[in-house]
């Protein structure tokens, strides 16, 4: 039995974090940074968006984060000036010209109330093929499209992005596209770019790709490397298609961009994990100036049109 007046405290034990002190702290506020968005290919003529960061946890109108009073340039590699970008609308500005692949380019934005903002990156040279070839055959409830082709890779380190679309005969709209899935068993196509340096991150042992792969030359740089695909669908539902190859070659800001992309989407909500921080290559702000350059072979009747 314990002494009456130990009793007695127990309450004022129970009542001591009652008692603690709310300070208020003045956090000092994050300065707005300028936020580049800009992807690049000789295919499309120049386009840039510009807007100002927030805090996370703000909840706030994307309208009123455009920055509409830029003065935006795009500079070839010995400094001349390509073209001047002019606000579109919505924080985007364009110009008329189109990289040019094999070209190296740097981007020049001066906002009222940020500092100067400098992001450089190349438009790849296109994939070259040097074999393509197509053939239809049909079996029992299966339509099937078998695709060999060779790529010449060419001097240096490349990451591609190979890409499958089909297309009803006739038709031009967009509505008419679809991913092409198809099967390869070929050990160099990976399924995201967060698989790039995982030898068995794949899909096993299907081996199907919901319509594109990734692959990087690692393992036939300077050489050509042939690629065999196999699309099977119900017989009528891409019998009459066109398909259409794209072979994207990626520059390395592309790359890095969009691998740390999809580790912090991985990493999210995991208290395991340790935070990702996107690539960036923008000096003096946040976001990404990247280039790419597509190879595109139309597919029909089973014969590659080069």
């Amino acid at each position: 039995m314990y002494p009456k007046h130990l009793l007695y405290l127990v309450p004022l034990f129970v009542l001591l974090p009652a008692c603690e002190q709310l300070v208020s702290l003045d956090v000092p506020a994050t300065p707005d940074r300028l936020v580049v968005n800009g992807f690049f290919n000789p295919d499309s003529t120049w386009s840039v968006s510009l807007y100002r960061s927030a805090p996370p946890e703000d909840t706030v109108d994307p309208a009123s984060q455009y920055v509409s009073d830029a003065w935006v340039v795009v500079r070839a590699e010995g400094g001349g000036v390509v073209d001047t970008l002019h606000h579109v609308g919505g924080g985007t500005y364009r110009a008329g010209t189109r990289p040019e692949e094999g070209r190296t380019y740097t981007l020049e934005v001066d906002a009222p109330g940020f500092g100067p903002v400098l992001a450089r990156s190349q438009a790849p040279e296109a994939t070259a093929l040097t074999a393509c070839e197509a053939a239809e055959l049909e079996v029992d409830d299966l339509f099937s499209q078998q695709l060999a082709f060779t790529i010449d890779d060419g001097a240096g380190s490349q990451i591609r992005r190979l890409t499958l679309t089909a297309a009803r005969s006739g038709c031009v709209t967009s509505a008419c596209l679809k991913q092409a899935r198809f099967r390869s068993q070929d050990t160099v196509l990976r399924e995201s770019f967060g698989g790039i340096d995982m030898p068995y991150f794949r899909r096993s042992p299907e081996n199907e790709y919901r319509g594109f792969a990734v692959f990087a030359d690692e393992a036939f740089e300077g050489r050509e490397h042939a690629l065999d695909l196999r699309i099977d669908e119900r017989a009528g539902s891409l019998a009459t298609s066109q398909f259409m190859l794209t072979i994207t070659t990626v520059s390395d800001d592309y790359y890095r961009y969009h691998r740390t992309l999809i580790e912090q989407q991985a990493a999210a909500g995991n208290p395991l994990s340790e935070p990702v921080r996107v690539y960036s290559n923008v000096e003096g702000g946040l976001g990404v100036f990247a280039g790419f350059t597509n190879r595109t072979v139309p597919i029909l009747g089973g014969e590659c049109l080069r």
